[in-house]
């Protein structure tokens, strides 16, 4: 059977045009189906970047806030766990705090019985104990009538004693005890010091204590030497020296300053530590920083090593002095030069020779 072809009509040119952009649209259809619309984008205005821009700014602020809302939250909620959760606690120690309680005044009720019965027994001997109290009251009162009475017949006494000394004094004058088992007392010896201290001459004392002693009114039975004046001084400077290494010994800290002059070619050099003592008026008081002289001597020259042989020559005499005193053999104490470089934290001069 012979297929018949039907006659095509010869296409122009411009058809052929025509179908050839047809075929190559669908084929760009094919490729892009959106086509043109999302290849070619218009180009956005400054105005419409401005809004862009503060639309985006404004949505960066809300969701910042968004999320600090969200932590806030968060954290509000952790906290009303964490509240819940202790309050169960709490409510679970209230429950067995409570039961305890119950407990325990279920036991008082027991006891308050017995503790009614001690605190009758109590008040019994509170009340035998008051009777007693009375009965000693009145024993008291009876004694210090006694005592009243006395002290009124002492009282009585100690005028008519006045009166009679009083009498005893206008027929004969006073008279000054100087000497006691025949040597001069504490008191005569203090007070020659002060005089001579004053200004008086050692071998006027006698008379001038014995002048002021008649203007006064008071007997002086005994004239006071030179040589005992001078012996007394040299006694409170020996005391004096006694002290000074008590107290040394005692510190725990000293500090040494020296200075020298000279007077007609010779050098006098005085010597001071400073180191804390005892407060002799309030011994319980803490201990106070005092400046306490080593004495003024001479010396030869103003060199280092004259000072310093000098101020070892007076340490030993006070090392000699103290070591032989009473007071060192009673308190079992000893001093040597050593104690005093060994308290020494430093020392003060105003020449390079110090």
């Amino acid at each position: 059977m012979s297929r018949e072809y039907k006659k095509q009509r010869k296409r122009s040119a411009k058809q052929r045009k025509i179908t050839k952009l047809a075929q190559d649209a669908a084929a760009e259809q094919r490729r892009n189906p959106l086509g043109d619309r999302t290849n070619n984008v218009p180009e956005p205005t400054p105005a419409q970047i401005q809004r862009l821009e503060e639309e985006n700014a404004k949505l960066r602020q809300t969701i910042e806030d968004l999320k600090r809302q969200r932590h806030n939250e968060r954290r509000r909620n952790a906290r009303l766990a964490k509240a819940a959760e202790a309050r169960k606690v709490d409510l679970k120690q209230a429950r067995s705090e409570a039961s305890r309680l119950r407990g325990a005044l279920g036991i008082m009720g027991k006891e308050l019985e017995d503790i009614q019965e001690e605190a009758d027994a109590s008040m019994s001997r509170l009340k035998e104990k008051i009777r007693q109290l009375e009965e000693a009251r009145k024993d008291l009162t009876h004694r210090r009538v006694i005592l009243w009475k006395r002290c009124r017949r002492l009282e009585s006494s100690k005028r008519a004693l006045k009166r009679r000394r009083d009498e005893m004094r206008k027929n004969q004058p006073n008279k000054f005890k100087m000497k006691a088992r025949g040597t001069f007392t504490p008191a005569t010896r203090s007070l020659i010091r002060v005089m001579v201290a004053s200004g008086t001459a050692e071998a006027k004392v006698g008379a001038a204590l014995q002048e002021i002693g008649g203007v006064l009114g008071i007997e002086i039975p005994h004239n006071v030497s030179r040589r005992s004046a001078h012996r007394f001084v040299v006694e409170k400077g020996v005391a004096a020296d006694i002290q000074l290494v008590y107290e040394i010994l005692k510190a725990g800290k000293i500090t040494y300053s020296s200075d020298s002059t000279s007077h007609k070619h010779i050098e006098y050099e005085c010597r001071t530590i400073a180191l804390q003592v005892v407060n002799y008026d309030d011994p319980d008081a803490k201990l106070e920083w005092k400046s306490r002289t080593l004495g003024i001597g001479t010396s030869i020259n103003h060199s280092s090593q004259t000072q310093v042989d000098g101020l070892k020559q007076r340490l030993q005499e006070l090392a000699e002095i103290f070591n032989n005193s009473p007071l060192a053999k009673r308190e079992h104490l000893r001093f040597v030069v050593d104690d005093f470089a060994y308290r020494l934290i430093g020392t003060s001069g105003d020449h390079a020779a110090d």
